[in-house]
This record gives structure tokens, C-alpha cells and sequence, in this order.
């Protein structure tokens, strides 16, 4: 077998795998994500944050998931330097092995302009899924995460992100 072929064969085997995984990884933890259905969850995050200076960034947000796709919508306040920015930002995303996803928003402040970004972040369950009396199934995790900004207020800048969500996932007990 060639190089390249090789290569290609390896990358192919390693998409299978990281479309595969996460459903195993779910089962092993008591989880069928086709069985799950929709789901949400809601939390807040704090993080270090730095692109024209250093700062700390704060988010709330709101997720809808179904299997292993969700949908974000995320308030934003981030300092970076001295300049206060803030508003909303819509994000897609996957989870295979990690959440991975981007979105665009749109940022307030001493500049405004959009926002384009790229998000990798880490759940980890904080313990196993309680059931309370109503049937609902929740699950409080941490998420640790990096997130990338592309900030458009006239000409492009960077503002990192590194921090960690907390959030409780909310989910029915019969889909």
C-alpha cells in the first residue's frame, strides 16, 4: 500500500472512530444518545481573556441538543484591555470525544461589530444523572473550554478565551 494511501486510510479510519466513539462513551456511561431525545442545559462561565489587552470574560448560556448536536444561544461580557464589550452569540455544535462548534454573534461597547468563533470545551459530569419525581433526568457537568473571537468592529481583531462552563443538562426520562 502507498504513503498517501496509507494516509488516507488512517484518516478515514480516525473519522469513524470519532463518529463512533462518543456513542460508546455515552453507553458506557448509562447514556443511548438516540434514546435521549432532546435535552437542554444552562450555565454560566467565567474565563481569561486577552486579544488587544488581558481580561476575563463572562457568559450565560442556554443550550437545546438533540443526540449529539446542539444549539447555543450565549450572552456575552468580555473585557479585554480596558474596552468593556457585550452581547449575544449563536453557536452550532458536536460532541465527539470533545464539544466542538462555531457561531456568529454581534458585540456592543466602546467598538460594536460582529463576531465569528470557533469553540473546543471538555464536559465532564460532576456526578451520575439523578431522576426527580417529575421524570426529568438531570446531569450538573464542568466544562473546561478554549474559544477563539474574530472581532469585526471595522477591521479584524483576535480575543481569546480559556475558561470553564458550569451547567445543569436537563432531559426527559421517556423521550
Amino acid at each position: 500500500m502507498s504513503s498517501a494511501r496509507a494516509k488516507a486510510s488512517g484518516s478515514w479510519f480516525a473519522v469513524v472512530l470519532g463518529v463512533l466513539a462518543p456513542a460508546a462513551v455515552l453507553a458506557d456511561r448509562g447514556i443511548d444518545p438516540t434514546q435521549v431525545g432532546w435535552h437542554f442545559s444552562l450555565g454560566p462561565s467565567i474565563a481569561y481573556s486577552y486579544g488587544s489587552g488581558h481580561g476575563v470574560s463572562a457568559n450565560l448560556d442556554l443550550t437545546a441538543s438533540y443526540s449529539l448536536l446542539s444549539l447555543s444561544l450565549n450572552g456575552k461580557f468580555v473585557q479585554d484591555g480596558k474596552r468593556p464589550l457585550y452581547g449575544p452569540q449563536l453557536e452550532l455544535s458536536g460532541y465527539f470525544f470533545v464539544s466542538a462548534g462555531a457561531g456568529v454573534g454581534y458585540l456592543f461597547g466602546s467598538e460594536a461589530g460582529p463576531v465569528i468563533h470557533a469553540f473546543v470545551g471538555v464536559p465532564v459530569p460532576l456526578r451520575d444523572q439523578s431522576r426527580s419525581r417529575s421524570g426529568l433526568v438531570a446531569l450538573p457537568y464542568i466544562e473546561p473550554y478554549y474559544r477563539i473571537n474574530l472581532f469585526i468592529p471595522g477591521k479584524v481583531e483576535v480575543i481569546h478565551e480559556a475558561g470553564v462552563f458550569l451547567k445543569l443538562a436537563l432531559h426527559s426520562a421517556n423521550p
